[in-house]
């Protein structure tokens, strides 16, 4: 058998070079990991205790239904322990970050060395550890895949556009909002036929995401927010739009993030979708919209740009770094670096235009219609690259010597290398951070939880240890904590990791209704103002033995659990 060419054993020995160095780095940057970050209950647990406990069958469609269905597949091979699991999905995706970011700006012919300082620095940024839930980083990965399949399938323009359909669709059950991407791509792909015809489609990887998707159809149902987790996301964040920016008085955040019912029905009633809510009062709607819409820019600029230039590990503004290296660019290269780009690139990025917005149609909407927080934002950063490695790849410096280049390049890896920060650096800047930072940071009131200690990866060690009866039914009010012992317990009163408040009008019916064995009640459950209402549920607090049921301390952060007491 012949050996392979020289130079595609050097490409291998440089990729496996920038691949042994990125998994060095996310060792360094997660060192410590497991004692400064908190596990954090709702999206990421759910998901992880769905995939690892629960039967394909029963997951919800726009639940991560896909996200799930990873976890699943990484337990079996890594860890089946869900709190070791919890730390080594953080690390797995931290490694699939930076692989992203060298691999598709060396595909945009960005300079290997460069490619892999950035690629090394993304591990330090708020992309990276700090982002939660990470069910967007499978997204993002999907989008990258989208990407090449465009970059490879651009003189068959059908073929690309019907693998970005079925990508899109596929990646619906890990984030809803691709959906509509998908319905894009299906506009786009009818337009394409009627324009050129039908040519066979050859290869069958182009279409194994459509075969995808109408498996998980047939499994899960559409993703298209049959559970109502959409309108819960969108009212929130509206509510903690209308408190930061319209209202006059700041409340608590939390407080008004588990009533935001009560906000949200003077501006939009009953609405019971997200369409509903737009018809109902588009004046209202519409102004939520518009808040997104002043930062969704401006926040993927510095987002983006922070993996290049750690706001954490160098504390330099962002903004003015990026147009110092801009200026600095341009300059060199007389003013005619971006201009001759686009001279030389126009015609082939006005044929991607119609592939890109199908790729980044979903998450743009998610940010306007939410709130352009990172994890929505994230699924765009592989296209931001693209764009950015395309435009970088036109400044060359033929001036210097190809081997002064590398040495530099190889000076500058080992420098941030031995500079690299552990996880320490991502969960006490709260305690030090100066005004810039704390400026910076307020784009996110939703980041990992910083503690002195990991009260919640306590809590979920105590819960396991407890010897539940197969079969015990639980109410869990507000955290989900309880959903880390498994298949032991059945969980009630909920919608996913929602609460099912039509189910819980009175909570002492509910209890005897649906035979509760055991109700777990986290503190800040006592903010939610619906329990606060119901006599019963204020008698089941403060005196639980009256209507027989013991109360038990769990944990170190003032939990409960509550006992049926046997007749």
């Amino acid at each position: 058998m012949p050996l392979p060419p020289i130079k595609n054993l050097k490409s291998i020995g440089r990729f496996l070079l920038a691949f042994g160095l990125i998994l060095y780095a996310v060792w360094r940057t997660s060192s410590g990991l497991e004692s400064q970050m908190d596990i954090r209950f709702y999206d990421e647990s759910f998901y992880l205790t769905q995939g690892l406990f629960h039967p394909i069958s029963s997951w919800i469609a726009d639940y991560s239904a896909l996200y799930s269905l990873y976890y699943k597949a990484f337990s079996s091979i890594f860890t089946s322990e869900p709190i070791d699991l919890y730390y080594q999905n953080y690390r797995f995706w931290a490694c699939e970050l930076a692989l992203v970011v060298f691999v598709v700006m060396r595909f945009s012919g960005v300079n290997y060395w460069f490619s892999l300082f950035w690629a090394l620095s993304s591990l330090s940024s708020e992309l990276n550890y700090p982002l939660w839930p990470k069910a967007g980083h499978l997204a993002m990965f999907g989008v990258t895949l989208g990407l090449f399949c465009v970059y490879k399938l651009k003189k068959r323009p059908f073929e690309a556009a019907f693998c970005c359909t079925g990508i899109c669709f596929a990646l619906a059950w890990c984030r809803p909002e691709f959906f509509l991407g998908g319905v894009f791509g299906v506009i786009y792909s009818g337009f394409l036929f009627l324009k050129n015809g039908l040519k066979p489609i050859l290869n069958v990887l182009i279409i194994l995401p459509f075969i995808l998707s109408i498996l998980f159809m047939l499994i899960w149902d559409l993703p298209v927010g049959n559970s109502g987790r959409g309108l819960v996301a969108f009212g929130q964040h509206y509510v903690y739009n209308l408190a930061s920016h319209v209202s006059s008085s700041k409340g608590d955040v939390e407080m008004d993030w588990i009533n935001w019912r009560e906000r949200f029905a003077p501006d939009f009633g009953n609405s019971n979708s997200i369409f509903a809510a737009l018809f109902h009062n588009p004046a209202a709607f519409f102004s939520h919209i518009w808040i997104n819409a002043q930062a969704i820019f401006y926040r993927c600029f510095v987002y983006f740009f922070e993996t290049l230039i750690p706001n954490r590990s160098l504390g330099i503004p962002i903004s003015g770094t990026i147009a110092v290296l801009g200026f600095g660019l341009e300059s060199l290269h007389h003013f005619n670096g971006v201009s001759g780009w686009w001279v030389k690139r126009k015609d082939q990025i006005k044929s991607f235009l119609p592939f890109l917005f199908i790729l980044t149609i979903p998450s743009f909407t998610a940010g306007f219609v939410f709130l352009p927080r990172p994890h929505y934002l994230l699924p765009l950063f592989p296209v931001f690259l693209f764009c950015i490695g395309s435009i970088l790849s036109e400044f060359t410096f033929p001036f210097i010597q190809k081997r002064y280049v590398s040495w530099f390049g190889m000076a500058s890896i080992a420098i941030l290398c031995a500079f690299l920060p552990d996880a320490s650096a991502f969960f006490r800047s709260k305690k030090n951070a100066s005004n810039q930072s704390q400026a910076r940071s307020s784009f996110n009131n939703f980041e990992p939880i910083v503690s002195d200690g990991t009260p919640n990866k306590i809590l979920v060690k105590n819960l396991l240890k407890i010897n539940w009866p197969q079969g015990t039914r639980i109410f869990d009010a507000s955290t989900g904590a309880t959903e880390y012992v498994g298949a032991r317990v059945q969980q009630v009163g909920k919608i996913g990791f929602e609460l099912n408040y039509p189910m819980l009008i009175d909570f002492n019916k509910f209890l005897i209704k649906h035979k509760i064995d055991v109700v777990f009640i986290r503190k800040s459950v006592y903010k939610d103002r619906f329990f606060a209402k119901q006599k019963s549920w204020q008698t089941f607090r403060s005196n639980p033995k009256s209507m027989g049921w013991r109360k038990e301390a769990v944990g170190q952060d003032g939990d409960s659990l509550f006992f049926k007491l046997k007749q």
